[in-house]
């Protein structure tokens, strides 16, 4: 929906609180172009390539499953581990 407004020349540069506080809040970008910036810095950067990084490293693989919203494999580490403490 951001990117088809911006595409059409509709882009937002604001936002308009009437009813609540009565105030206007100025984007310093266009909105559509402040998520792709969310998305590429917070998502991929931030999140992917250190999940990545330890999956690779096999190195701190809950934490690793967690930045890469692998809950199945998650599930079944914290399943296998309580399953090896159970043995001893």
């Amino acid at each position: 929906v951001l990117w088809k407004g911006a595409v059409e020349g509709d882009a937002i540069h604001f936002i308009k609180f009437e009813h609540t506080l009565g105030i206007t809040v100025h984007f310093p970008f266009a909105l559509h172009q402040i998520s792709m910036f969310s998305l590429v810095v917070g998502v991929f950067l931030l999140q992917g390539v250190p999940g990545i990084v330890l999956m690779c490293t096999k190195k701190y693989m809950a934490a690793a499953f967690k930045l890469n919203e692998f809950n199945f494999l998650l599930g079944m580490l914290e399943r296998e581990s309580e399953a090896s403490e159970n043995e001893l």
